[in-house]
């Protein structure tokens, strides 16, 4: 009786986890961003002590893994040096990015709940943050409120939110060097303060530059400058540039980039309801089919993805294989199939090697379709005011400071007449 009992328990729980986890998630929804995160984990791995830091006392950290999967964030790395004392939590972190903030906030106070935490060191600040409203008998209510304004408003991080507002009496220290620290933020204010005539300049040196290639450009090569532009709505790329390098470059060496049109492509078909239709129906079938083994071993690795130990198509690819183990095709859940080779497609992208595959393949087809010597130094002139206006906004990435010294760029000859202050 017992043992049914655990074992009807066992289908149930199992159910619903995967009922959560598989699920429609746009893997790339994110990627003409995410250059900006793929740089802050490169730099959190150089530089530890630029992110939220959460040092754990070592005898009471055996759970943290259940505690961190049950956060709204994944663990995207795992680390256990034998000689550790403590255990480090590092929270990655996007600036400005209101639901990262959210997130954020709900682990640190998930974390910080536990009494588990011995302080959180932030970014950002230096010497220790001032939380001393937490002891002035404000209402919780009113507090809770004055938080919230100051997080939607970004003059807090989710990380102060949570502190602020926990039940806990978590310390908080800025980590940054004080002298470096205040030279930066005056860099960065007069830097704010110089943004709006800047952005003026820049707007009349585009528009002169537009008058110019619409006056020397070829039909070719106006099309594609055009259409490129259009394509480009932020950081990164996007699926339309993807797809229009891709067809005028169909013999383009770029795996990256095909790979992410035809993700791109899957996850605009997504039917979200037919896929969790299909999910619940293989679930009702395979599910009461599975041995108690098989089923305790899903679970295992459903929380191992939860965890970040595994990724989705892992998981989605194990609860394929049992299908067909068990007799049901495949064939008949197309919704499914379709999202596992999404998920795969998705797990293949490196972030880096795509953008300069979209860089390399852009170039070689403004090379071909370049004609004369005005129409190259219109392009070089185009690349430099790409460059300003990403410097002017601090929005370079690392892989065009590296390719470029964008500090000492000169201004191209026929913008200089317009441009002596951007020099």
């Amino acid at each position: 009786m017992t043992s049914r009992r655990t074992s009807r328990v066992l289908t149930a729980l199992l159910g619903l986890v995967l009922s959560a986890l598989i699920a429609v998630e746009p893997v790339l929804a994110g990627v003409a961003q995410s250059a900006v995160w793929d740089q802050r984990h490169d730099a959190l791995l150089a530089r530890a002590a630029r992110p939220s830091l959460l040092p754990v006392s070592p005898a009471r950290a055996a759970s943290l893994e259940d505690i961190l999967a049950a956060s709204p964030g994944r663990v995207c790395a795992s680390r256990r040096p034998a000689s550790s004392e403590r255990t480090l939590i590092i929270v990655q972190d996007v600036h400005m990015n209101a639901e990262a903030q959210e997130n954020i906030r709900l682990t640190i106070d998930k974390l910080a709940s536990t009494g588990r935490v011995a302080f959180v060191a932030l970014e950002g600040a230096s010497g220790d943050i001032d939380l001393s409203i937490r002891e002035k008998g404000v209402s919780p209510a009113i507090l809770r409120h004055a938080a919230d304004y100051l997080l939607r408003t970004g003059r807090i991080s989710g990380a102060v939110h949570a502190l602020m507002t926990g039940a806990s009496r978590v310390r908080a220290h800025g980590v940054e060097l004080p002298a470096l620290y205040d030279a930066n933020v005056r860099a960065a204010a007069q830097g704010r303060a110089l943004l709006p005539d800047a952005e003026r300049r820049l707007t009349r040196l585009r528009e002169r530059l537009t008058r110019h290639e619409r006056d020397t450009f070829n039909p070719d090569l106006k099309a594609f400058v055009d259409a490129a532009r259009n394509a480009k709505t932020g950081a990164g790329v996007t699926p339309a540039l993807a797809a229009l390098l891709l067809d005028r470059a169909p013999g383009a060496n770029a795996p990256q980039l095909r790979r992410y049109r035809e993700a791109a492509q899957l996850e605009s078909g997504f039917d979200a309801s037919r896929l969790e239709s299909e999910r619940a129906r293989l679930m009702e079938k395979l599910l009461p089919a599975l041995s108690d083994a098989d089923r305790a071993d899903l679970l295992k690795r459903a929380m191992a993805f939860r965890a970040g130990q595994t990724s989705q198509a892992d998981l989605f690819h194990e609860v394929v294989r049992l299908g067909r183990a068990h007799g049901f095709a495949t064939d008949s859940y197309p919704a499914l199939e379709a999202h596992l080779r999404y998920l795969d497609l998705a797990d293949g992208l490196d972030v880096t090697l795509l953008a300069a595959e979209a860089r390399a393949v852009e170039e070689s087809v403004v090379f071909a379709l370049t004609r004369t010597e005005e129409e190259r130094r219109s392009i070089e002139a185009g690349r430099w005011l790409d460059t300003a206006g990403k410097l002017a906004r601090f929005a370079l990435t690392r892989d065009e400071w590296t390719r470029t010294d964008a500090a000492r760029a000169p201004v191209p000859a026929m913008l200089a007449d317009d441009a002596p202050a951007l020099a």
